[in-house]
């Protein structure tokens, strides 16, 4: 995904719709493609030769995949070889592999559905780098980031000057002169290239195409190839060349929702003449298309399901059945005389261990706050995180500690971090189907999927 030569599929962005230009150099953006592929096995420690045959393997994958793909779309036609799947996704060899297995009906198949592959998933905090931007787009990167990672509390950006071979990271690589990028999808070991360039785009354009090819990274396809799409969008084949008809295979239904209904809105939608060979609509809204339409790959930012879908896959859940972190106290009401807190007072209750799931970051340790631990109260003086977490513990317990004015309280603590960010899991990629079927009210599809119904941790 990156470097400086004419993209061969150039992302651009208007006032109502995205659309796609091709550019004319199929052959240097295969090239291209291929190098990312060529450094990204390199940094494996592979040798140059066998990296280099490797990504020449990948290439060719890629390009079985499309040609596969264009007949499950009708068409017999030759693709592109630009080594683009879907216009701006770089498909790793074992993904490329797993599509051509999907197309034939052949092996195991593909799938995002991140109970299976949590190894897709990435760990917090995500690291990234820029290479060959300006100060300034460097800064519109930051800023699609920081929105990001505050629509999605869970999600981290750590932008870093340098990184090893071991880590995990984004690699933003400057492209050629345009509007556009490309992007893998899913961590893939060995570091994400995401190759674009934003320096002839608008502010919004700019963010758009970060978040879009950031999201990919992070594991998230298209929206308009769901494989629900045919209930919302119609495609157009005729409007479209038939070499281009494999850009709108359905993704595999090993794929999940998450229960996240289909959003003509979302940022992972096209616009409706997204590769139009005639100016007609290539993607046409079964519902309310005069309202619809216009929505359609207009957005800079993440719409509500986006969020929804990003933090079913990647955040705690809304009632955990394990919560993210806990304290565990020993004595409940230890209060000793004066005025001022103390930790060197002996003979208190050790706290428990941390429960099952969960592990320790504090060992058992004192703790002293300044409390009024009475009914009605439950937040200490100055309080620290620890000290309110005691209050709310002795509170919950029922127990009313010496009323009225405040006074030192001692107290045992460890704390506890869930070990796991799935705390409540999906049976099957089934779930986010029967989720936006309507199918949660049946307690056996709430049983098997409480992740996409929503029922987790709940009775």
């Amino acid at each position: 995904m990156l470097f400086a030569l004419v993209l061969a599929l150039l992302y651009v962005a208007d006032a109502t719709h995205q659309s796609y230009t091709l550019a004319s150099n199929k052959t240097a953006m295969r090239e291209h493609v291929k190098q990312i592929h060529v450094d990204r096995l390199m940094r494996l420690s592979k040798k140059r030769a066998v990296a280099e045959a490797e990504a020449e393997d990948t290439m060719v994958k890629i390009q079985e995949a499309k040609r596969l793909a264009n007949k499950m779309m009708g068409s017999d036609a030759e693709p592109d070889d630009d080594g683009l799947w879907q216009t701006d996704i770089i498909l790793n060899k074992e993904q490329a592999e797993a599509k051509i297995r999907q197309f034939s009906g052949k092996g195991k198949r593909d799938t995002k559905f991140f109970e299976l592959i949590t190894s897709s998933r990435w760990p917090q905090p995500v690291k990234w780098l820029a290479n060959g931007f300006t100060s300034s787009d460097v800064a519109l990167i930051q800023k699609a980031l920081s929105k990001m990672s505050a629509q999605v509390p869970c999600w981290t950006f750590q932008q870093v000057s340098s990184v090893s071979s071991a880590d995990n990271f984004i690699m933003y690589q400057k492209d050629s002169e345009g509007c556009g990028g490309a992007s893998p999808v899913g961590m893939q070991k060995g570091g994400n290239t995401i190759t674009m360039d934003i320096s002839g785009c608008s502010a919004d354009n700019a963010n758009l195409i970060v978040t879009h090819e950031t999201l990919h990274s992070l594991g998230f396809e298209h929206e308009q190839c769901r494989h629900d799409r045919d209930k919302w969008v119609q495609i157009n084949f005729g409007n479209m060349k038939s070499t281009d008809q494999h850009n709108f295979v359905i993704d595999d239904d090993t794929d999940t929702s998450y229960g996240v209904p289909f959003n003509y809105k979302s940022i992972m939608m096209y616009g409706p003449t997204t590769l139009s060979s005639n100016g007609k609509q290539t993607i046409q809204p079964l519902v309310n298309p005069t309202v619809n339409g216009p929505l359609m790959g207009n957005n800079p930012i993440m719409q509500d399901t986006d969020i929804l879908l990003a933090k079913k896959a990647y955040c705690w859940n809304p009632n955990p059945i394990i919560p993210v972190s806990q304290y565990i106290f020993g004595d409940m009401c230890a209060a000793i005389g004066g005025t001022t807190c103390a930790t060197n007072v002996g003979g208190m209750t050790e706290p428990a261990a941390c429960p099952s799931g969960m592990k320790e970051t504090i060992p058992s340790t004192m703790g002293c706050a300044m409390c009024s631990l009475n009914f009605g109260t439950q937040a200490c003086e100055g309080g620290s995180e620890v000290a309110n977490a005691y209050a709310s513990y002795v509170k919950g317990a029922g127990y009313s500690c010496s009323g009225g004015a405040r006074k030192p309280f001692v107290f045992k603590y460890r704390k506890c971090v869930a070990t796991s960010p799935d705390t409540c899991l999906d049976g099957d990629s089934k779930c986010g189907d029967d989720a936006v079927a309507g199918l949660c009210t049946s307690a056996a599809v709430k049983t098997r999927c409480p992740k996409s119904c929503g029922t987790c941790g709940k009775s």
